[in-house]
């Protein structure tokens, strides 16, 4: 089924009180066997999680609405007939449509593939888009979305969405893009993500998640952009070479440990940015970074690398940033900057803050595109 049985407890689940609505209370009345009946059962819940969440037990709002819509049974249709009683439970920006009567797909953030403004659903295909992006949602996301058979994009970025992330929503195999960035998840990057074999895009960003990041994940060949930066993860960089279409890595601000690893220059052509910024990477820069030869962007800076400048990085011709401050980094500035594409696209470079010797090579005159040089804090 679309919930587990335990899920149903007690009357005052967000399950419970989700499937006495859509049963008794929603007055569609869609029928039992529609396709498409547990795509509204799982908006549903979704509902009645956040507006748990919403609504702290020491409110003075309106202590009696609160009660009713937790008792569940034949109360749970009180607060569903307005905008304003949604608006009010969930406190969400955007609600308009939101446990009406009106077809789901009519929802604020829902699309499916034929827009109408009364079916229960529009087409055959039900939902493909849920964005409720920067929408003041609070509480969990339930394992139900799992059961969005047809959902491309999912995007409920920048809420206050908590909990862990759900493993069920590996089985949403249609998603081409997933954003979840903005909140405050917690646990670990499910492994199960490593199902969403078309998926394309995929943001955990600025949340508080743990542990490593999951070999099934480097392994979806489609993916393009990934960011998991501004969270706690450990562990090694994993072997990304399996996203042969990735154009930026961003795991930066994290706890990153061991070496940069050499597989990232099989990338080649396609990675245009990389953050491997603010972790806790050891070892020399690998010379295979070279080969990144559409690289526009690189952040390696405040780890703790070591070693020179690789002379290798000539290959990285259209380079635009190089940030590498706050590392251990040592040698000399190769006298081939600025020369034959060494570094001759860069508009800003940031070195400071490492263990350089030497002198500043005079070819560093031919870099005209140069913006931003920083030295200091070297033994130049």
């Amino acid at each position: 089924g679309v919930s587990s049985s335990r899920d149903f407890g007690n009357g005052s689940t967000a399950q419970s009180r989700a499937l006495y609505w859509i049963s008794e209370a929603d007055e569609l009345q869609i029928p039992p066997d529609d396709p498409h009946m547990a795509e509204r059962y799982t908006l549903a819940v979704f509902y009645f999680m956040a507006a748990d969440s919403n609504l702290a037990p020491d409110d003075s709002g309106d202590g009696e609405r609160r009660r009713r819509l937790q008792d569940g049974g034949n109360e749970a249709d009180v607060v569903l007939h307005d905008s304003d009683s949604v608006q009010e439970l969930t406190g969400w920006r955007q609600v308009s449509n939101w446990m009406s009567e009106k077809g789901h797909c009519s929802w604020h953030g829902v699309e499916c593939h034929i827009n109408g403004a009364f079916a229960t659903h529009y087409g055959t295909n039900g939902i493909t888009i849920l964005n409720m992006t920067n929408n003041r949602i609070e509480g969990m996301l339930p394992q139900e979305f799992g059961a969005l058979k047809d959902l491309r994009v999912l995007d409920l970025g920048q809420n206050k969405l908590k909990g862990t992330i759900p493993s069920a929503l590996g089985k949403a195999t249609e998603l081409v893009a997933l954003h979840l960035g903005g909140n405050v998840f917690t646990g670990t990057i499910p492994s199960e993500i490593g199902q969403l074999s078309k998926c394309t895009h995929l943001y955990l960003d600025e949340n508080e998640l743990e542990g490593s990041i999951p070999s099934e994940v480097t392994k979806l060949s489609n993916m393009q952009m990934i960011g998991l930066h501004v969270n706690a993860l450990t562990g090694e960089i994993p072997d990304f070479s399996a996203m042969q279409e990735l154009r930026a890595l961003y795991v930066d601000s994290n706890h990153l440990s061991s070496t940069i690893p050499s597989t990232l220059g099989a990338l080649g052509s396609s990675l245009l940015d990389l953050r491997l910024g603010s972790n806790d990477i050891t070892g020399s820069l690998p010379s295979e970074l070279g080969n990144l030869s559409s690289l526009r962007s690189l952040h390696i800076e405040e780890n703790d690398l070591s070693g020179s400048l690789p002379l290798e990085f000539a290959g990285m011709d259209v380079l635009n940033e190089l940030h590498a401050y706050g590392n251990k980094i040592s040698g000399i500035i190769p006298i081939q900057i600025g020369f034959l594409g060494f570094f001759s696209e860069l508009k800003v470079l940031y070195l400071d803050g490492n263990e350089i010797t030497g002198t500043i090579p005079p070819s560093v005159s031919n870099m005209k595109n140069l913006v931003d040089l920083y030295l200091h804090h070297n033994k130049l």
